[in-house]
């Protein structure tokens, strides 16, 4: 069962939707991970988790460590940083990735992927979280 969600991203457009969701829910212990530099404040409800600016991948992991989900809210067309928080939520045990592919027709179209760039973005980590999945990572 998924308790302990971690969001990351939270300054974008999206993420005040699903943070009221998740915490009106009135399931799920929220935990926002946000960069040191980051002015942004939180609810009460949510517990914030900072980390540098520009952190090594051990950083994700440790915080990582004990979340069952994790929901990118940063744009999507950033693969390389959605594919290393994949691998790192694997490594610390997280449960469930929730990739920042919100909004979009099917992203594994042979013509959407030709129309629209942030498609094939959005398609490489696909390919990479069903990796992930395949290999026995726990993650799904």
């Amino acid at each position: 069962m998924i308790k302990k969600v971690a969001l990351i991203g939270a300054n974008g457009r999206l993420w005040p939707a699903i943070l009221d969701t998740l915490l009106s829910a009135g399931t799920f212990m929220v935990t926002v991970i946000s960069r040191s530099s980051s002015k942004s404040a939180y609810p009460d409800l949510v517990h914030v988790t900072h980390i540098s600016d520009d952190p090594p991948f051990e950083e994700f992991v440790d915080v990582l460590r004990g979340q069952d989900a994790l929901v990118v809210t940063f744009p999507g067309s950033n693969s390389d940083l959605q594919m290393r928080l994949a691998d790192a939520a694997a490594q610390a045990g997280v449960k469930r990735f929730i990739p920042a592919d919100f909004g979009s027709c099917d992203s594994s179209s042979p013509r959407a992927l030709d129309l629209v760039s942030i498609y094939r973005a959005k398609q490489k980590v696909w390919q990479h979280l069903q990796q992930l999945v395949t290999s026995g990572s726990g993650l799904s």
